[in-house]
This record gives structure tokens, C-alpha cells and sequence, in this order.
């Protein structure tokens, strides 16, 4: 065999095996971004670029109710009838966006003097660029008329926090949803505002009455909100707070309890997994299990503690 055959022979089997080599390299991307793309199915949300933290289900108290209370300072303009303030917590870019004028929140406003009462139930954090951080989060609203039944509305929001400027701006949710489940709902809403995130916007702006206070609460706060919270279950949804308890399930026994104040506490834990000893007036021990902010199970301990 010449010289010149076998350097064209040698060429060839060169450039076959680059080719083999770029097909197993691409075979193994793709495999690679099937798994992914597997693994994210119904569990992560899709982000579209190094801007956007993941988004993280909100399990610390102080968080929640800072949160909360920025909601809720919304819905007290609202029922306040004060358009100007509520412009002034909204979303720059919602205005902008939804062309939102003191005449337009006006005209949402009722003559049949609407009272808005708001609580949060579950919500997400997502880190954005610029010390942003933004939040995704599911409630209800009471709307109450005089004279009427009170209504209870289920209610997403998208709340902004600065922490350099500690401010915050609120957005709230105007699409309409067939599904039920509230966790497919707030991927929803984050798939969405992911999509039409732009790290140049501007999402707060700091005024005269958009600053927030961060809630400290103390291990007896959150005793007490628990129980209280349960409380109002058998007063208000006896069903509901029923399904909440672990170790009694006839009503004539539990006829006795929830009907004091707490006079012993004892708390530990840590957040997705805290634990609430009450005693309370009338000498009967409650245990309340917190898997998370108001997700909770309670046992009832039979028996009196001694005075």
C-alpha cells in the first residue's frame, strides 16, 4: 500500500471516529436534559435565566405574617376607600401594565360599603435580582356587607420586598383558575410572572406609606395563635376542626375542650416541624403538631393536669 493510500485511509477513520464522538455527546446531553426536564415535572418551576432564585415554599413564621400584614395593609385603603394609597403599595409595573389610575381603583370601589378582611394561608419566596425578594402567596377574603352574609373569596397575590429601601409593593392576581389544588395554582401564577420578568424593571418604589415592619413572633405568640386559631374552628367550622384532631373523635367528649384561655406553654422545634404543648383554664392538655404555617394536627390528652 503507498504512502498516499494510507494517509487518506488513516484521514477517514479520523473523521468517523470525530463523528461518533459528537453523536454520543449529543445523545448524552439529551438524555441529560429528558432527566431534568422529568425530575422538574409538577415539582420545580421552570426559570428562564440567572436572575431568578428558585422559588421556596415560606415556612418561618416571622416571614408569613410580614408578608401578610403588607397584604393586608392593601385591603385596609380599600375598605378605607383611599384610591391614592392604593395606588401607591401597587406593583409599578402592574399599573403600567393594566393602565391603573385613582379613577380605575375608583371605579372597583362599592357604594355598598364592602368591609375586606384578608388572611394568608400558603406562600412562596423567590430571590430576585437587586436585593428583591418576591412572593407568591394564596388567601382568603372575607367580604362583608351590612346586612349580608359574610363571603369568602379565595385570593392570590404577588407581593415585591426591597430590603435596602425595606419596602414593598403588591400585585394583585387578576387571572381565573378551573383547578382547584392551590400548590398547581401558584406554580401557575410563578410560571407566568417568570415569563415577563425583566431584572431592569422597576418592581418598588419607596414612598410615604409603602415601608414594612418585620414581624417578630414569640414562642407564646405562635401558642397562642394556634390555639386560638383552633379555637375559632369549633366555634365557626366544627368539621373542619375535627378533621384536625389525631385521638378523639366524638363530639361528646370533645364538648369540654377550647373552651378556656392558655395558662402553660412549652415550645420547640424547628420550622416544618414544631411541636406546642398548651395547657389551658380549665386544666386540659392539647398538643399541637406544625408541619407548617397553619397546617397542623392537634392531640387532646384526656385527662386533667392537677392544680
Amino acid at each position: 500500500m503507498n504512502k498516499k493510500k494510507f494517509m487518506m485511509i488513516l484521514l477517514l477513520a479520523i473523521m468517523v471516529s470525530v463523528l461518533l464522538l459528537i453523536v454520543i455527546i449529543d445523545n448524552k446531553k439529551a438524555d441529560k436534559d429528558k432527566i431534568d426536564k422529568d425530575n422538574n415535572n409538577g415539582s420545580e418551576v421552570e426559570k428562564p435565566n440567572n436572575d431568578l432564585g428558585n422559588p421556596e415554599l415560606v415556612k418561618n413564621h416571622d416571614r408569613f405574617f410580614t408578608i401578610e400584614k403588607c397584604i393586608s395593609k392593601y385591603y385596609t385603603y380599600l375598605n378605607n376607600s383611599e384610591p391614592e394609597k392604593v395606588l401607591l403599595l401597587l406593583n409599578p409595573e402592574y399599573v403600567k401594565k393594566n393602565n391603573v389610575t385613582i379613577n380605575t381603583i375608583n371605579n372597583t370601589l362599592s357604594d355598598n360599603k364592602e368591609n375586606f378582611m384578608y388572611n394568608s394561608k400558603k406562600m412562596y419566596k423567590q430571590k430576585l435580582a437587586n436585593n428583591i425578594t418576591r412572593y407568591f402567596v394564596y388567601g382568603n377574603v372575607t367580604k362583608s356587607i351590612i346586612d349580608e352574609q359574610p363571603i369568602y373569596i379565595d385570593n392570590y397575590m404577588i407581593v415585591y420586598l426591597d430590603e435596602n429601601l425595606i419596602s414593598f409593593s403588591v400585585e394583585p392576581y387578576l387571572g381565573k383558575f378551573t383547578d382547584t389544588n392551590v400548590t398547581t395554582n401558584l406554580n401557575e401564577i410563578i410560571k407566568q410572572a417568570n415569563k415577563v420578568y425583566n431584572k431592569d424593571n422597576i418592581y418598588v418604589k419607596e414612598n410615604a406609606i409603602n415601608s414594612y415592619n418585620v414581624n417578630h413572633l414569640s414562642d407564646q405568640n405562635i401558642c397562642d395563635m394556634y390555639y386560638y386559631n383552633m379555637k375559632n374552628l369549633f366555634i365557626y367550622n366544627f368539621e373542619d376542626a375535627k378533621k384536625k384532631i389525631t385521638n378523639v373523635d366524638s363530639d361528646e367528649k370533645l364538648e369540654s375542650y377550647f373552651k378556656g384561655n392558655i395558662k402553660k406553654y412549652s415550645f420547640y422545634g424547628k420550622d416544618g416541624n414544631l411541636n406546642c404543648k398548651i395547657i389551658d383554664s380549665n386544666n386540659l392538655q392539647y398538643s399541637f403538631y406544625i408541619t407548617n404555617i397553619l397546617e397542623y394536627n392537634v392531640s387532646l390528652d384526656t385527662y386533667k393536669e392537677n392544680n
